[in-house]
C-alpha cells in the first residue's frame, strides 16, 4: 500500500498517520457531550459500526486523498468511542467473571498474557 499510495514521498506517511489524531482530539470532547445527550444505548453501536464500516473501506483506497479521508474518518468514529471504552480496556475488570477464591491466580493469568504478547510483539522481525 505504502508503495502504491507513493506514501515514501515527502512528508505523506506522516501526514496518514497524524490526521488521525488531530482530528481524534477535535472529536473526543464534542462526542463524550453527544453520548450524554443521547445516551449510549444508540451512539456507541453507531461509532462502533462506523468504524467497522470505515476500517473496512480503508482496504479498498486507490489515492493519497482518499487515504487521508478515510483515516480523518477513523478518528471521528474512534475518538468517539475510546474515552467510553477506554475504562473497561483494563484486563483487571476480567475478574468480575471469576470466583473469590481464583482471584489472585486468575490476575497471574492475565499479566503473564500482556507480558507474553508484549514480549512476542518485540521479537517480530521488522521489514
Amino acid at each position: 500500500m505504502a508503495k502504491e499510495l507513493d506514501l515514501d514521498k515527502g512528508y505523506r506517511f506522516n501526514w496518514v498517520t497524524s490526521i488521525f489524531y488531530i482530528i481524534y482530539m477535535f472529536v473526543e470532547v464534542p462526542s463524550n457531550i453527544l453520548l450524554k445527550m443521547i445516551g449510549p444505548k444508540y451512539y456507541l453501536p453507531l461509532l462502533v459500526f462506523g468504524f467497522g464500516l470505515v476500517s473496512l473501506c480503508t482496504a479498498f483506497v486507490h489515492s493519497f486523498e482518499t487515504l487521508l479521508t478515510a483515516r480523518a474518518f477513523l478518528g471521528i468514529f474512534e475518538g468517539g468511542v475510546m474515552p467510553y471504552v477506554q475504562p473497561f480496556d483494563d484486563m483487571s475488570c476480567l475478574l468480575n467473571f471469576y470466583k473469590g477464591v481464583s482471584h489472585s491466580s486468575s490476575l497471574a493469568f492475565i499479566s503473564e498474557r500482556n507480558y507474553f504478547c508484549a514480549w512476542a510483539s518485540t521479537s517480530l522481525p521488522h521489514h
